[in-house]
């Protein structure tokens, strides 16, 4: 009797720790799926009264002399400054989207031919609404390589802007009138050049231009010009300066909002050209839109390069940048707090980071300027997600974008829906979401077969999850570069008010060889039949005919 007690007690103690073991277990899988953020620290800054300027807008910009063409051909080749060396990934967890697989390549898609004719289309089609391109002409010889378009809309109304150029359209993108930054603005330190992004704000009914600008023999600074409402017709500006200190520099900026604040994030260099720190400023919109001056609140990092914000973001922000080529740093960060969180993310593979190549048919390479700095983001719907251009090697025979999706919720590991070909490569990756919260993206691709071509796609409920991305053609060159250079960015916005499709931007090259003035930016907008008609308000009067020719 005694040994059978014995026997129940000893096995009632091993269920009773084997049940703790399960629970401890339990418990770390827990915090292991939801990470414990880190905190990063706010400090508050101040910009006082901004200057109000009325802007010459042209039908066609001066030809620069050639010293000029010079100058600004040696300025955009420090338009963009090299990153610090990225450390080589060991922290890769093997996962189900390691490697890539044939159910995972992304495939060339077939628009269908727009029609504006009711019921001849089907809600589900794909439809490239309009395909604008800026003569390069029109430029004047201030269209480049280097060119970077950024756009944004209100409506009618819209502002492209390149390296060298902005562009004013009040007809929806069929014609544009011009404007030098160079000249528009009040002279500043080492002058205009050359990065530029613009957003639009439809909450405020504002346009937001950011403009780089050189650094004298102290320092170069950042412009933020506003202009609102139909004010940007008329060339109406508000202007605000933000000098980057003494001995710096800033560079690669960019733009992003949430409900009640802008946020501009850049890197900060010395004047030697030496990576300092990346930063996140929290701008506030209603003293943007007043004209005011007004405090804010900025993170800045020595530790981390190129901090790249979301878009599509209500309350809270996100950013990420990379700790090494297998981790990625998410940071969060709330409207009514005065610190950040963040988490670094262990991605699924260490990607390859060799200098990227990508010749086309007449062997002419364009991909030798994409690095590795995250180049676009996005929430909507609980995911926030990040690209970035890499290289071939490592399973991929050409450069491909790389991407990673995080839980909004904890920033843990979602997903890797990313873009590649195996006989094309894909580059410049620009991502946005529209007011469903659809993910609207566009790209540059080509090489081996392919003349260096602008895409887009779409992922919502008509798509299943990528990857496996249905990339369409906007437009495509006749020629590659002769230098080993093809622009730094795209960009995509919501088409405001309405917010249901996409305006985008890129540039070709078509015959005219690579030199300055032979670019041609576009615009274009894009979307699913369905939601045509958020846009007829905004076409009928001035369009007439829906004329663009859907390109295959």
């Amino acid at each position: 009797m005694k040994q059978r007690i014995y026997v129940v007690l000893i096995l009632s103690v091993l269920g009773i720790m084997f049940a703790w073991q399960q629970r401890q277990s339990i418990q770390v899988r827990a915090q292991e799926n939801q990470p414990v953020l880190q905190t990063a620290q706010a400090e508050i800054g101040t910009i006082g009264e901004p200057t109000r300027i009325m802007v010459p807008m042209t039908d066609r910009l001066p030809v620069p002399s050639a010293k000029e063409q010079q100058r600004l051909l040696a300025l955009s080749a420090k338009s963009v400054l090299p990153m610090p060396d990225l450390p080589v990934g060991s922290t890769a967890v093997q996962r189900a989207d390691s490697f890539p697989t044939a159910a995972s390549e992304s495939k060339i898609a077939d628009a269908v031919e727009f029609n504006p004719q009711a019921g001849v289309n089907a809600p589900g089609d794909m439809l490239l609404f309009r395909d604008t391109f800026i003569p390069a002409g029109s430029l004047a010889s201030l269209t480049y390589l280097g060119n970077s378009p950024s756009a944004a809309n209100n409506g009618y109304v819209v502002l492209e802007t390149g390296n060298w150029y902005a562009a004013v359209s009040s007809n929806g993108g069929q014609s544009f009138k011009y404007i030098d930054p160079s000249t528009a603005f009040p002279p500043a330190y080492g002058g205009f050049c050359c990065n530029q992004v613009v957003i639009y704000v439809p909450s405020r009914d504002m346009f937001i231009w950011e403009l780089e600008y050189e650094p004298d023999t102290d320092q170069g600074m950042i412009r933020i010009v506003v202009s609102r409402g139909s004010d940007i017709v008329k060339g109406l500006w508000t202007v605000y300066d933000f000098p980057a200190g003494s001995g710096y520099r800033f560079n690669f900026s960019d733009l992003a909002l949430s409900n009640d604040f802008v946020y501009l994030t850049t890197n900060r260099f010395t004047l030697a050209n030496t990576f300092e720190s990346s930063s996140i400023y929290r701008f506030p919109l209603d003293p943007l839109l007043e004209g005011a001056g007004f405090g804010y609140l900025f993170i800045n990092r020595t530790d981390s390069f190129n901090f790249r914000p979301v878009q599509g973001a209500t309350d809270p922000i996100y950013w990420a940048a990379h700790n090494t080529t297998s981790q990625v740093r998410v940071f969060v960060w709330s409207e009514d707090s005065g610190s950040a969180g963040y988490n670094d993310v262990n991605l699924s593979t260490a990607w390859n980071n060799d200098t990227r190549t990508c010749p086309g048919p007449d062997a002419k390479d364009w991909c030798g300027s994409a690095d590795s700095r995250i180049l676009t983001g996005w929430v909507a719907r609980g995911v926030v997600g990040f690209m970035w251009s890499a290289s071939q090697g490592g399973g991929f025979a050409y450069p491909y974008i790389e991407a990673v999706t995080v839980n909004a919720s904890d920033l843990s590991y979602l997903g890797r829906p990313f873009i590649w070909f195996g006989d094309l490569a894909a580059i410049y990756p620009a991502a946005t979401v529209n007011a469903r919260g659809d993910l609207g993206l566009v790209l540059n691709y080509g090489g081996n077969s392919l003349y260096p071509s602008v895409g887009y796609a779409v992922y919502d409920d008509y798509t299943t999850p990528p990857p496996g991305w249905g990339i369409f053609t906007a437009g495509s060159s006749t020629q590659g570069p002769d230098t080993n250079i093809w622009g730094r960015y795209l960009a995509v916005r919501p088409f405001a008010p309405t917010g249901l499709v996409w305006g985008g931007t890129g540039f070709i090259l078509n015959g005219c060889g690579d030199q300055i003035g032979c670019v041609d930016p576009m615009y274009f907008i894009f979307g699913r039949e369905r939601d045509m008609r958020s846009l007829t308000h905004y076409w009928e009067a001035h369009y007439g005919v829906f004329s663009p020719l859907i390109k295959k």
